[in-house]
């Protein structure tokens, strides 16, 4: 949704008026009529995800111009029209105020269209995003992908008091109204399919060394248990609004920056309260293993175990799609911190220019002749490398010992193995397995964050060793 002054945002319900008691006759096919969707209001005592704490109960609210893809796979397979987006109306009066429109208004020429068929089922996913929302030709496939990067906005308030927004965008609602008859309004009432988790990050006891500016704020779960990523409904039609994990990621990374793009300053006894979204399709419970990581303008980087070590039972909690949780309050930030240079890409102020970053960066990152200490790209990694070379060459096998003629099977990496053909140079010999560049490859690629980039430089110096066109390290 938009950031903008309010805490409640989007809509916990939308619900059709036209709730009509009229019994129909036997219903007639209006092929080309446009579906018509109205709005009413039903307030939830469902514990859900935002707005002030009533009853334990957040109530959710539009902003005006919010926007939902509605979609129906039997008027898409019944010569209608399957899909369209909507524009949320509840007037700019109303904005942030109330939890039902006034009225959804198509954002294109077409909308939501009848075909032949006598009833349909509807759903909507809120938002309405071409990164974040697909829905397939037939409306029966729908992919949900997380941003990668979550930003919150903050302001700071008259009395001194600072509000973080989240990101919206990351606030997945899913609304499904089954067997609607043909020509009748539809009835839609969403309920998030995200996750909510709040928690209260605390700047320094003192100010003795000033105050503290947030990079990020990131929450790790488990390896292999995703909380993040590219979700998906495979089939739209079964109706428990559930998307199951397709490719995704153990973390989530907030930025919390003002309008402008200044990243949040807490001085000592200030206090910011902070929301992310996780998608995970499941219950997933909270253990020891999950921590959230704090990196500040400074370099340090502080991280809090949600749960003690050896607490796990007693203190676990299971986090709910579409429910808000309230971890524990961080500590404030004033435990040393010591520089990681593993983070350092992502402790740049977001508004620095590529051209301005020198970046760190090895040469013939794999050969043991220039890496002698360390020559893996895990721990090149870890030193703060961010830009890889690697000389390649074939590996071959050889055929015959008397000519020495070799078959090319894979291109590989030169330096990570000593296995030169003595009298030309030319191939790497598979019988001492060197490294081919698909996994050398692999390994930058595996260690490559959302909110970071690698650098890759190649050289092929095939038969440096007789045309001297290449420099080489080994002659």
């Amino acid at each position: 949704m938009k950031t903008k002054k309010y805490l409640m945002i989007s809509a916990l319900a939308l619900l059709a008026y036209s709730c009509q008691t009229e019994e129909f006759g036997d219903t007639q096919p209006t092929p080309g009529k446009e579906v018509q969707f109205g709005a009413s209001l039903e307030q939830s005592t469902t514990r859900t995800i935002y707005g002030d704490e009533t009853n334990n109960a957040f109530p959710i609210n539009w902003i005006n111009g919010d926007e939902v893809v509605i979609f129906s796979p039997d008027c898409a397979s019944n010569g209608g029209v399957g899909s369209a987006t909507y524009k949320v109306n509840v007037g700019e009066e109303n904005s942030g105020k109330q939890n039902y429109a006034n009225s959804l208004d198509k954002t294109g020429d077409i909308g939501v269209r009848w075909g032949d068929n006598t009833t349909g089922s509807f759903y909507s996913i809120y938002p309405a995003s071409s990164l974040y929302t697909k829905v397939s030709d037939d409306c029966k496939t729908v992919t949900l992908t997380m941003p990668a990067q979550q930003d919150n906005t903050f302001e700071r308030t008259s009395d001194g008091k600072i509000i973080a927004y989240p990101d919206m965008r990351a606030c997945f609602m899913y609304a499904y109204t089954p067997n609607v008859k043909s020509d009748s309004t539809v009835n839609l009432k969403y309920k998030p399919i995200s996750t909510a988790i709040r928690f209260k990050l605390q700047g320094p006891l003192n100010n003795d060394n000033g105050p503290v500016t947030i990079n990020y704020v990131r929450i790790y779960a488990p390896t292999n248990t995703d909380i993040n990523g590219t979700y998906e409904f495979t089939d739209v039609t079964n109706g428990n609004g559930m998307p199951e994990p397709k490719s995704g990621y153990n973390y989530v990374t907030m930025n919390v920056a003002d309008k402008n793009g200044s990243y949040l300053t807490l001085s000592a006894g200030e206090s910011v309260e902070l929301n992310a979204f996780l998608l995970t399709g499941k219950d997933i419970t909270i253990d020891k293993d999950w921590y959230v990581e704090v990196a500040t303008s400074d370099g340090s980087v502080f991280t809090k175990h949600i749960i003690a070590d050896g607490n796990a039972t007693s203190e676990g909690m299971t986090l709910k799609p579409g429910m808000i949780h309230r971890l524990p309050d961080l500590p404030p930030l004033t435990a040393s911190g010591e520089w990681d240079p593993a983070n350092w890409m992502r402790n740049i102020q977001r508004n620095v220019y590529l051209s301005e970053i020198s970046i760190p960066g090895s040469w013939y990152s794999l050969d043991q002749d220039y890496q002698s200490d360390i020559r893996t790209i895990d721990g090149q990694y870890n030193l703060g490398v961010r830009a890889f070379h690697f000389d390649t060459r074939w590996i071959a096998k050889e055929n015959g010992l008397i000519f020495h003629t070799y078959t090319p099977t894979a291109l590989g990496v030169a330096g990570t193995a000593r296995n030169y053909d003595p009298d030309e140079g030319r191939y790497l010999r598979s019988d001492d397995n060197p490294m081919t560049f698909e996994t050398a490859l692999g390994q930058v690629v595996s260690n490559v964050k959302s909110d970071e980039y690698m650098v890759v430089m190649c050289t092929f110096a095939q038969g440096s060793a007789i045309y001297g066109d290449w420099p080489s390290p080994f002659y």
